[in-house]
């Protein structure tokens, strides 16, 4: 694991501090780029704080395992990059978890139980790597609930990329775009 504590874009240096196993503490160093995507670290919108609502040590809001139910207050829910739950951040994983949270509310309206362990949510992320051919990666991942290990996420991605999963990006696209908006 690394933190970032610089970059240099006219040398395209990171400084960097790199946890070393021997010395058991972070030691700083710079890495070289051609090309980097940084992103900052993600955090919850200042939303969040306005509605006082408990946090994890890592500044997400705590959810009651495995619906999406704040520990707060159970009439607030929390769906997507703000929750809790070890799930990854992504715009599939938002959606996958916004209809099973549907789900429930439909249900709870009625008066009715849902049994969100039996409905885990699920991840795919796609990235186009090339256009011609269109080839591209994923990764993915599953959620499973029990009442003893709590909420575990089980992840799988491709070791190189092809043009089967280029082909899939675009029906992917359209259809959670279609299915979001």
């Amino acid at each position: 694991m690394a933190e970032i504590q610089d970059i240099d874009l006219d040398k395209k240096i990171l400084k960097v501090d790199i946890f070393d196993k021997t010395k058991l503490g972070y030691i700083q160093t710079d890495i070289a780029f051609e090309y980097a995507n940084i992103i900052p670290n993600m955090k919850p919108a200042k939303l969040i704080d306005i509605a006082d609502l408990e946090l994890t040590k890592k500044g997400w809001v705590k959810l009651k395992a495995p619906g999406f139910e704040t520990v707060t207050d159970d009439k607030v829910y929390v769906v997507g990059d703000a929750g809790g739950h070890p799930y990854p951040k992504s715009g599939h994983m938002a959606n996958s978890c916004a209809a099973i949270l549907a789900k429930s509310l439909a249900l709870r309206t009625k008066n009715k139980k849902f049994d969100t362990a039996s409905q885990m949510p699920s991840n795919i992320c796609y990235s186009m790597v090339n256009g011609d051919p269109k080839e591209g990666l994923y990764v993915s991942h599953t959620v499973s609930y029990d009442n003893k290990n709590g909420l575990k996420v089980k992840g799988h991605s491709t070791k190189q990329r092809d043009k089967a999963t280029g082909e899939v990006i675009q029906g992917w696209y359209e259809g959670i775009t279609s299915d979001i908006f």
